[in-house]
């Protein structure tokens, strides 16, 4: 696990329903997995397999060879004419392009080693969770065609069709993030998205300052949305009764140097506590003494900043007649007494 540079974070509160007018393309998902067969050809079928987390799709492909052998083929399993291949590949949306393979040099319930080989493609697009065609082509002098796939017991489809909703809007996210990633300005992204019925959604694009992949598990700092969860921790405290807006600093902090005691909860949440923004005292970026040439290790916290930043003459209103930005007072900035 990484710790990168604050990027970019976002956590956010969404409705299951904010995507659904753009739900109109199906998209491949697990509730796909079962028993398939085509209609018109009795006795013959594939399994599928999806595999979300890998994005592949496997599939096993149990049928006839293309003409009965003459003489007929004996078996002391099975019938001397059974065939089957097996296939493997990514998806994206609704469609799956897999390699096909064939296996060879086993024998039943024998641990010896098999031999695998490429010997063809198949293509997968799928309608919905119930309808599919399937397109395959082997090497050589094998054959190709193509034909309908309909999934043989309907039990699951119901599930197949929530997670192709979620599937849906799980790329629209993907697509926004790598859009965000890939302006020129930017490095990279990681978000996570909670809905309203408790499903979690992360994804990550571009890359680290270091220009290594962004990972899900990397931990960025949050920077500027340590505001937003500070003044959400504040308001639950409200809730709880553990405090009120209308408190001020001086009823849970002890004085502090240049700032008012009469300065409200309230007032610093909303910027209208009257005092000046260090940063821009600072400007540009933190130079001096924040960050300073000479000293350029050491570790500010906030009670330091603001001694040594905010003086006296620094209010610029009384707390309560102005809002203006202040980073001075963003509850944060102060001790966590909070």
């Amino acid at each position: 696990m990484r710790i990168i540079p604050a990027l970019f974070s976002a956590c956010l509160l969404l409705t299951n329903t904010i995507f659904a007018d753009q739900a109109d393309n199906f998209a491949i998902n697990a509730g796909l997995s079962g028993a398939w067969f085509n209609p018109s050809s009795p006795g013959q079928g594939v399994f599928l397999e999806v595999l979300p987390q890998s994005r592949l799709v496997t599939l096993t492909w149990l049928t006839w060879d293309v003409v009965p052998a003459s003489p007929p083929a004996s078996a002391i399993i099975g019938d001397g004419d059974h065939r089957w291949v097996t296939a493997l590949g990514p998806y994206d949306g609704s469609h799956a392009d897999l390699t096909v393979y064939l296996t060879t040099d086993g024998r039943f319930d024998d641990p010896a080693p098999v031999t695998n080989q490429p010997v063809g493609q198949i293509v997968l697009d799928f309608s919905d969770c119930a309808v599919a065609t399937m397109d395959y082509s082997l090497d050589a002098d094998g054959p190709s065609g193509n034909f309908p796939l309909h999934r043989i017991a309907g039990d699951n489809v119901e599930d197949c069709a929530k997670l192709a909703a979620d599937e849906k809007i799980n790329g629209e996210l993907q697509t926004a993030l790598d859009q965000w990633a890939s302006l020129i300005r930017h490095h990279g992204v990681s978000a996570a998205v909670v809905f309203a019925n408790g499903r979690l959604w992360t994804g990550n694009a571009g890359v680290t300052q270091a220009n290594d992949p962004l990972q899900s598990d990397d931990l960025v700092l949050i920077a500027s949305i340590t505001k937003t969860m500070t003044s959400a921790l504040i308001l639950r405290g409200v809730d709880q009764q553990r405090l009120s807006l209308s408190d001020t600093i001086g009823q849970w902090l002890p004085p502090i140097t240049n700032v008012p005691a009469s300065i409200t909860i309230r007032q610093l949440l909303n910027h209208t506590s009257g005092l000046a923004n260090y940063r821009r005292k600072c400007a540009p970026w933190y130079r001096r003494p924040v960050i300073s040439p000479e000293n350029p290790v050491r570790g500010w916290v906030s009670g330091d900043i603001i001694s040594s930043v905010v003086t006296s003459s620094d209010t610029v209103v009384a707390p309560g007649l102005a809002a203006a930005c202040s980073y001075t007072t963003r509850p944060a900035r102060l001790p966590s007494q909070f």
